[in-house]
């Protein structure tokens, strides 16, 4: 499908948004600076969107449309795969690389994933208004994903929180990859995250994570 003029204009504005509130943050950027920013008038935003801040929502779900696909499909494997993981932990550290494989070709793999970083980093730290609706359906569904991952193996509740917390510190394991991009860079000498670089970024991750939860290593893809 062709994009028409008005729809060309609602997305120049979005990704505008999305860098410039990533970089700065909702206060410090102003409606004429977002406007200049995607190369729309003024009169734009108030037009597609309603205001500043209707604009700053419309952001949270054009990032709730891209990555919830591959978390869905994570949920599904765990959900498919549950019955027969309690006290099996090949089982379990199978699943786990893929579902560290799943997420990590979708946050490190993505372009449009690597622009989002920046704003939904600013939102965990300064949460707005939206962010009940922004952690409802992103942070809140991959703490869950990976809490009830975790609770299989402790063979606790997913609510009892040393599987939370556990949860919690994989994921950290996970996105410093992503928030440290540019040390990383400079360390390897590397240009970018590549295909292949991230082949190998997966081969080192998946079995510190697979040790830190006490599973049996697999230290090469099947």
């Amino acid at each position: 499908m062709i994009p028409t003029e008005r729809s060309a204009t609602r997305a120049a504005l979005i990704d505008a948004t999305l860098d410039l509130f990533g970089q700065d943050g909702f206060a410090a950027v102003s409606t004429r600076t977002l406007a200049y920013r995607a190369g729309a008038n003024l009169a734009a935003i108030q037009y597609h969107f309603g205001g500043k801040d209707a604009l700053y929502r419309a952001v949270i779900d054009h990032m709730i449309e891209i990555f919830p696909p591959r978390l869905h499909l994570a949920e599904s494997l765990l959900t498919e795969q549950a019955p027969r993981l309690k006290g099996n932990p090949e089982a379990l550290a199978a699943l786990l690389r893929t579902l560290a494989v799943t997420l990590l070709q979708t946050y490190l793999g993505n372009a449009q994933m690597r622009r989002m970083v920046p704003f939904f980093l600013r939102e965990m730290i300064h949460p707005s208004q939206h962010f009940d609706h922004f952690y409802t359906a992103l942070p809140a569904r991959l703490h869950t994903l990976l809490t009830r991952f975790v609770a299989l193996v402790l063979d606790t509740s997913p609510n009892d929180e040393r599987a939370i917390l556990q949860a919690h510190a994989l994921i950290g394991q996970i996105v410093v990859f992503q928030i440290g991009r540019p040390v990383l860079l400079r360390r390897t000498g590397w240009d970018d995250f590549t295909p292949q670089r991230i082949e190998q970024i997966i081969e080192v991750l998946v079995p510190s994570l697979q040790r830190t939860l006490g599973l049996p290593v697999t230290e090469t893809a099947s």
